[in-house]
């Protein structure tokens, strides 16, 4: 384990949050912006069939919001850029106190306009309709953007994955009924 319930991610040490596949493993700012580790996990088990014991709560503390990082310079991703054509799958389970915030569950923070344009992507609920929306700038300043239908409820869980299949982003929003 990472973690233990009630914990916060320790920001003192490098790449405290693992990740399994891909070595892009997650750093904490400082400790007002770490989130805690909770057992109040997904109640759909991982596909892995691993055991999944803990989550992550990102709770805002007084410090301000909370978050975690990857940075491309030591990392082993290629700067997020995809490349014309290509196309990507991203997936999460969670779920919001808050549905009626601007909240990201996933980010990519970019430039999509300047002399270095990198593209910039955030699935994340609205503060003016509580629904789920993926959006993606690309190089060129272009943006496309998917909503969920309904409004994203509190406290359930939820399952999306969002597909680009190079030509066409699609996103699929699970509500765990």
């Amino acid at each position: 384990g990472e973690g233990t319930n009630g914990g916060s991610v320790n920001f003192a040490v490098p790449n405290p949050v693992l990740d399994s596949i891909n070595q892009n493993h997650l750093d904490a700012f400082n400790a007002d912006t770490a989130p805690m580790y909770t057992n109040v996990v997904p109640p759909t088990p991982l596909k892995s069939g691993l055991p999944n014991t803990l989550a992550l709560d990102f709770s805002p503390h007084q410090g301000g919001g909370d978050d975690l990082y990857t940075n491309f310079n030591n990392k082993h991703i290629n700067n997020g850029i995809i490349a014309s054509g290509g196309g990507f799958t991203i997936e999460a389970a969670f779920k919001t106190d808050n549905p009626a915030s601007y909240a990201a569950i996933i980010s990519k923070e970019g430039r999509p306009g300047g002399s270095r344009p990198q593209q910039t992507l955030e699935l994340k609920t609205r503060a003016d309709n509580s629904l789920l929306q993926i959006e993606m700038w690309d190089g060129n300043a272009n943006l496309t953007q998917i909503s969920s239908l309904q409004p994203i409820n509190t406290s359930q869980w939820y399952y999306v994955a969002v597909v680009n299949n190079g030509s066409t982003m699609s996103m699929y929003l699970d509500a765990n009924n």
